[in-house]
């Protein structure tokens, strides 16, 4: 989806439920996606300071790019994934097309 079109962002963590969050674009995109991904790492944190990891490699959350243009239309567009490496966690964004 190219960036023009994309006017918000969609952060949501994968919890039970899941907790979402929008991220506007106004005119940062470049921003907002950042705000959201660093949204996501954050409730992450919070969730692993109350629980234990749920399962090593958990897909902690994915980000969406939200276009309005003929109705809602959405794409994920970066995935969040979390694993534990010599007992440290590692969050590593794939922005590949989630």
């Amino acid at each position: 989806m190219p960036r023009a079109m994309v006017t918000s962002y969609e952060a949501r963590v994968s919890t039970t439920p899941p907790v979402e969050r929008s991220f506007p674009t106004g005119g940062d995109p470049v921003g907002a996606l950042t705000a959201a991904k660093d949204w996501i790492e954050d409730q992450v944190r919070t969730f692993l300071d109350q629980r234990p990891l749920p399962h090593d490699f958990w897909r902690a959350g994915v980000v969406f790019a939200i276009a309005m243009e003929e109705g809602r239309f959405e794409q994920p567009i970066a995935l969040l994934t979390l694993h534990t490496e010599t007992g440290e966690f590692v969050f590593d964004w794939d922005e590949g097309g989630a």
